[in-house]
């Protein structure tokens, strides 16, 4: 074998050697956190997105309207929501370092704002819609946080897991519903 197919090859070695080591390192810190912080990394599916704002769609979208995801991961949602209603201003938070820096990257394409704080540390008064995929831990929280903070009418959309004492307004079923039913609040 000539001598330049021999440092190809091992140059290839090396980078396959390297992608494996970060990959290896970002599915050990993700399930790590995950214990931690009892969470569950599963983005939303294009057909959960798509009854998100068919629904939104449907009870009139007012323009300025101000859409917080709570927990938005990658931005898979988040940039669906942009795109589907430009004029609204869509802020995603998300705690988890690598999907966040994943969704700031992409995020050159779309306009979103996105924070990497803890949502029950912030102040989401201002919110019209919320949008959340959230475990039934946080969502306890989040409706502990919610009776206290928001002084205004918003509405609610929890993919997969509905919020303990309270009354869904609407369930949407998703015609492929991996994460299960949407449960909407509309809060007065």
């Amino acid at each position: 074998m000539p001598n330049y197919q021999k440092k190809q090859f091992f140059r290839m070695e090396t980078f396959i050697t390297f992608v494996f080591v970060i990959c290896l390192v970002v599915i050990v810190s993700n399930t790590i956190y995950g214990h931690i912080y009892k969470v569950v990394s599963m983005p939303s599916t294009p057909w959960t997105r798509r009854a998100i704002i068919n629904h939104m769609r449907d009870q009139g979208m007012k323009d300025g309207a101000m859409i917080y995801e709570l927990g938005s991961g990658l931005g898979g949602l988040c940039f669906r929501l942009k795109r589907a209603f430009p004029k609204a201003e869509v802020v995603g938070y998300e705690i988890s370092f690598f999907p966040y820096w994943i969704s700031r990257i992409s995020n050159v394409f779309y306009g979103c704002k996105l924070h990497r704080k803890d949502i029950f540390k912030e102040d989401l008064s201002k919110a019209d819609i919320l949008v959340c995929y959230l475990s039934p831990y946080h969502m306890d929280k989040l409706r502990e946080k919610l009776e206290k903070e928001m002084k205004r009418p918003y509405t609610l959309y929890s993919q997969g897991f509905p919020v303990n004492a309270w009354a869904e307004d609407t369930v949407l079923c998703p015609r492929i519903a991996l994460e299960g039913k949407i449960y909407v609040y509309k809060r007065f």
